[in-house]
């Protein structure tokens, strides 16, 4: 269910096709909206809690442990209170020369690669605890 949540917000955020649009006119791929509208905004906080959320489920899924996705609960509120706003802080001071730093932030914040990582290291945390009952 939680893999379907992430294919599910995948495909939201290929909903529109403009960019291949602008790929068959050759204007190259770009944002038609402004990435700081109320709308930008709004669109990418839920976009952030989509992903983080299905990324939750499959923790949930693997490991069933409360503490777990506590942990998890905490990695995915410190993206959203610390580094979402320093994302929209960059697009706002930042020049467009900038914008491939701007980018590996997007990738960090968008996918949830920070609680993906969170699976090997809870599953080596989970072989640890299963070797000291023993």
């Amino acid at each position: 269910m939680a893999v379907m949540g992430l294919v599910l917000a995948v495909s939201y955020h290929w909903r529109e096709y403009a960019w291949l649009e602008s790929i068959i006119q050759g204007k190259g791929v770009g944002m038609k909206r402004d990435p700081l509208s109320w709308e930008g905004i709004s669109n990418k906080i839920l976009r952030y809690l989509v992903n983080d959320l299905a990324a939750l489920g499959i923790i949930h899924a693997l490991f069933g442990r409360k503490d777990y996705l506590r942990l998890g609960w905490w990695v995915m509120w410190f993206g959203l209170a610390l580094l979402l706003p320093l994302y929209f802080i960059g697009l706002w001071l930042l020049p467009p020369a900038m914008s491939i730093a701007l980018s590996y932030l997007h990738r960090l914040i968008m996918n949830p690669v920070l609680l993906m990582l969170l699976i090997p290291a809870l599953y080596y945390q989970s072989l640890q605890d299963k070797q000291q009952r023993s």
